[in-house]
C-alpha cells in the first residue's frame, strides 16, 4: 500500500476508534463490563460481487469469523453486496475492540469495500 493509501487507512481507523469509544460507553451504561462475553458483528458494503467474496474469504480464513454475503438491489440495474461477519463471543475491552476495528478497516480497504461499523447484543 502506498503512503496515500496508508494515510487513508489511518484516518478511517481514527474515525472508527472515536465511534468505538462512544459505543463502548453506551454498552457500559447497559451493564457490559470487561468480564462480559461479547460477539462482535461487523458490517461491510462492496460494489462488486468479486470484492465481496474476496473480503468474505479473508474474514473467514484469516480472522475466523462466520460470514454471510447478500446481494442488495439498489435500483433496477444496480446492486451492492452486504458482507456481515461475526467474531465469536469472548471477553473484551475498548483496546481489544480498537485493534479489531483496525483490522476490519484494513480488510475493507484491501478488498475495495466500506466498513460500515459494528454492533453486538447486550448479554
Amino acid at each position: 500500500m502506498d503512503e496515500q493509501g496508508s494515510q487513508t487507512v489511518r484516518a478511517l481507523q481514527q474515525v472508527q476508534r472515536d465511534r468505538d469509544e462512544q459505543t463502548w460507553a453506551k454498552l457500559q451504561k447497559h451493564g457490559v463490563t470487561t468480564s462480559s462475553l461479547l460477539a462482535l458483528e461487523a458490517h461491510f458494503w462492496s460494489g462488486t460481487e468479486d470484492g465481496a467474496q474476496r473480503l468474505a474469504r479473508h474474514l473467514e480464513r484469516r480472522l475466523a469469523h462466520s460470514v454471510t454475503l447478500r446481494a442488495i438491489r439498489r435500483g433496477f440495474f444496480r446492486r451492492s453486496w452486504a458482507v456481515d461477519a461475526t467474531r465469536p463471543a469472548r471477553q473484551t475491552d475498548l483496546d481489544d475492540i480498537g485493534r479489531w476495528t483496525d483490522r476490519m478497516v484494513e480488510a475493507a480497504v484491501k478488498h475495495d469495500a466500506k466498513f460500515d461499523g459494528w454492533g453486538t447484543f447486550v448479554p
